[in-house]
């Protein structure tokens, strides 16, 4: 299985199932329409590997990848239709979000980013500034939280944002020394997870929220805790989730202070959930649900059914 699992009732999908998951694999995406109670896996074409889904309905979804992979789903019903996007050599795409059926924005290698405002039929490309000094042009996450406001992950350290629908494009601000790992939209909110990097070899964990559509980002406490934030994902306004060095620590008061929530027999990458109640995480390819009370997740069921 892939790189990456997301939860994909959130994004401004108020008619979303929350019971719906998905994951992007090599060569397939992995459906789940109960929670994750059972796998479903949509086959792609051959040597396509896949690395970014995004599901706005319950009817359908985009997920891309290299060389210039980019399909349609169907969530319910069928397989994924769709190709190698022509016209674009072999740019690897790791990021795909739509607001709609007819808007969408991908990302990819070479500072890629394209749009569609007619459910893909066809695709224009945006141009951005990229901020002073950096040269990583990768898109590695999409988010927009409204029709004009959105952001964009480029590399592992910088930002770029919009107000106007992705017209136009600016760079945000960020330190030198931090390293953004991660990029995550639940509901209206926005999370940015990473690490200040100390010295070459150690960095501490840092968190940041907005609440403006990725405008301005404030701090979130983490405690003393060393090494990226991998991944984020909150269930509430207080209790929430992070991934650092394999381990994932839970917080119940919004991020005043965090608790380790795996016995570290299984080095969860990233993190992702339904509710509350419904963790899971990827770990080496594998999708494992969280248990509370810290023991270690055990394997998802039947991946292929």
């Amino acid at each position: 299985m892939g790189e990456e699992v997301r939860r994909q009732a959130s994004g401004g999908h108020p008619g979303l199932s929350p019971q719906l998951l998905a994951a992007a694999a090599e060569d397939s995406i992995l459906i789940s329409l109960n929670s994750g109670e059972n796998w479903q896996a949509r086959l792609t074409e051959g040597n396509a590997e896949l690395r970014d889904v995004h599901i706005f309905d319950q009817q359908s979804g985009w997920a891309v990848g290299s060389p210039g992979v980019v399909l349609q789903l169907k969530v319910s019903t069928a397989g994924p239709g769709g190709g190698r996007l022509q016209g674009v050599g072999e740019t690897d795409f790791y990021s795909v979000y739509f607001r709609d059926a007819e808007k969408g924005w991908i990302g990819g290698t070479g500072g890629r980013l394209m749009t569609t405002q007619d459910g893909g039929l066809t695709w224009t490309t945006q141009t951005f500034q990229l901020p002073e000094g950096d040269s990583d042009t990768a898109i590695h996450a999409i988010v927009f939280p409204t029709d004009q406001g959105g952001v964009a992950l480029l590399g592992g350290k910088s930002l770029i944002h919009t107000e106007n629908g992705g017209k136009e494009w600016r760079p945000l601000a960020f330190p030198k020394n931090m390293a953004l790992e991660s990029l995550v939209q639940q509901g209206q909110t926005l999370w940015l997870a990473g690490g200040r990097r100390l010295t070459p070899t150690l960095t501490v964990a840092m968190l940041w929220r907005s609440d403006d559509s990725g405008k301005t980002w404030k701090s979130v406490n983490v405690g003393e805790l060393y090494g990226d934030v991998t991944s984020v994902w909150f269930a509430d306004a207080n209790m929430g989730f992070i991934t650092v060095k394999g381990k994932l620590y839970a917080t119940n008061d919004a991020g005043a202070t965090w608790t380790e929530a795996s016995d570290g027999t299984v080095a969860i990458e990233k993190v992702v959930g339904v509710d509350a109640h419904n963790i899971w995480g990827l770990s080496g390819g594998a999708i494992y649900r969280y248990t509370a009370g810290g023991a270690a997740p055990p394997p998802a069921s039947g991946s292929g059914n």
